[in-house]
């Protein structure tokens, strides 16, 4: 959260062509105004038909953070453009848990200290034993304390292509704690669902566990108030958490209509429990019963 400045970190020149950028100091880390970021990559070898992990890893200043996919009431998240040999395709980010940032009626969605943001890079079958992979990543990003610095900088990986993959031992750690950060999919043996009462939502979740606390974090923006506190009620399997809903939110009224890609009439996002576990859920949205 904070004002936007006009400063702008290490970067190349916007436009430039891929081998433009090539001919410059293209490098596989940049230093910010606050913070530093990295392309990494699991494997020290790409093989030809398999999928590589590359890692944007982001070390912040204390007090800076950046921005989850869905930033909260202010910011926006990190935007990466990549290059890659023809026949070559990268993934979308698989984005961590975040943490709730900020205080008072401004509460935004992100990360602080270090994060890495995961993206698989796809090796075509084509690809030859010998040939040179690589990916250039074009990424956009603020770095936000008090005011909100906009940073900007190209970062180049290459990998050589061999029959096998071979993994990186050097960065085996730094993955590890980057999927360990992952929210995991929803057991197939939970409920979700989410009553719509007119000024909030009652989310309903049956897990079989009773956890101790809990905390929604909202994939879409617009659909709760992200300062309201999230009450949590414990009960014999599972626990509700009362969201309240945003002033103008779109989620009730789009029930049974598309929404943005999403399932229909739901509820996306995260939720991650008092044990430390996180976990994706899309809950259907249903209006509450009327009171006797």
């Amino acid at each position: 959260m904070g004002v936007v400045a006009l400063a702008v970190g290490v970067s190349f020149p916007m436009g430039c062509t891929a081998a433009a950028q090539g001919a410059m100091d293209v490098q596989d880390a940049t230093r910010g105004s606050h913070g530093k970021v990295t392309l990494v990559a699991q494997d020290s070898a790409v093989a030809p038909g398999r999928s590589a992990e590359l890692g944007l890893h982001f070390v912040l200043e204390k007090g800076w953070h950046i921005y989850w996919v869905n930033p909260g009431d202010s910011g926006e998240p990190p935007k990466v453009k990549w290059t890659v040999p023809e026949g070559y395709s990268v993934g979308e980010i698989d984005w961590p848990t975040p943490e709730r940032l900020g205080r008072g009626t401004v509460v935004d969605y992100g990360y602080t200290g270090e994060v890495t943001l995961l993206a698989k890079l796809n090796v075509p079958d084509t690809a030859k034993a010998g040939s040179k992979a690589f990916a250039v990543a074009d990424v956009n990003w603020l770095v936000c304390s008090e005011i909100c610095l906009p940073e900007k900088s190209a970062l180049r990986i290459e990998l050589p292509v061999e029959s096998k993959a071979r993994r990186n031992p050097e960065e085996a750690t730094l993955f590890a704690r980057a999927r360990a950060r992952l929210p995991m999919p929803a057991l197939k043996v939970w409920d979700a669902e989410a009553l719509d009462q007119g000024g909030d939502y009652l989310l309903r979740l049956l897990t079989g566990v009773q956890e101790t606390s809990a905390t929604f974090f909202p994939l879409r923006s617009g659909e709760i108030e992200n300062s309201a506190p999230q009450k949590v009620l414990k009960f014999t399997g599972g626990m509700r958490i009362t969201l309240v809903k945003a002033a103008n939110t779109t989620a009730s009224s789009n029930a049974g209509k598309p929404n943005d890609g999403h399932a229909k009439g739901t509820i996306d996002g995260v939720v991650k429990f008092g044990s430390g576990k996180s976990y994706k859920v899309s809950a259907r949205i249903r209006p509450a019963l009327p009171a006797n």
